[in-house]
């Protein structure tokens, strides 16, 4: 429905803006956005709306066309019967939080970590280090752990982090120990880190203590 009411949503024509172009063209323009861009009849890059569950961004190429594009959004929600609640809409801006993370526009477009959210996961990650060796840990604490550890890989340059994801997920599904149980029953039981996992955590904490918690869009 906005697409077809609201010309900021409309593309006039196609312009194709791809490394192809650039090598053997030479018609590249890093100003509007890579791959296949809608532009509008004023030769701008059309709005877009993003949605992820319950949280919606809308992009521009300019201050004001994020405005109109803003208006119809918030019309439209209207007209659907939904709220935006103010205390949880940001107006347009070229930092914003989205999806848990935060988008940084103002130069090269970069993907952050918030502070609240590397806290929490250097705080998990060090807890699960602290214990002895033949310390048994729940899987259901090893389950929150690797999830909020998972909930970051997005930020981490070429998704890096993922790699030392593997050996927690191995321990936490050992199939010769719990492939027989389900749900509760398996979040209940006893596991003890690998010392690959250890080695994990230990490069989870030095990442997050001295290498740059982002990564480009």
């Amino acid at each position: 429905m906005l697409r077809q009411e609201q010309a900021i949503f409309h593309g006039a024509h196609r312009t194709e803006n791809t490394w192809r172009m650039a090598l053997h063209e030479g018609l590249y323009d890093p100003t509007i956005g890579h791959g296949y861009v809608f532009r509008q009849q004023n030769g701008r890059p059309i709005a877009q709306i993003f949605g992820f569950v319950n949280n919606f961004k809308v992009y521009a190429a300019t201050r004001s066309d994020c405005i109109i594009a803003l208006n119809a959004f918030m019309d439209i929600m209207v007209h659907l019967g939904l709220i935006c609640q103010p205390v949880k809409t940001s107006p347009p801006a070229q930092v914003q939080k989205y999806g848990g993370y935060i988008y940084d526009t103002r130069s090269t477009p970069t993907l952050r970590i918030p502070p609240h959210k590397v806290s929490r996961c250097l705080s998990s990650s060090r807890f699960l280090l602290s214990r002895t060796r033949n310390a048994h840990l729940s899987r259901l604490s090893l389950a929150v752990v690797t999830g909020v550890l998972q909930s970051i890989v997005a930020a981490a340059p070429q998704h890096c982090g993922q790699t030392h994801l593997q050996s927690l997920y191995d321990d936490l599904h050992r199939v010769g120990e719990v492939g027989h149980l389900f749900g509760g029953e398996k979040c209940r039981t006893l596991v003890d880190l690998s010392l690959a996992s250890q080695a994990a955590l230990h490069w989870w904490v030095k990442h997050l203590l001295h290498s740059p918690v982002a990564t480009t869009c």
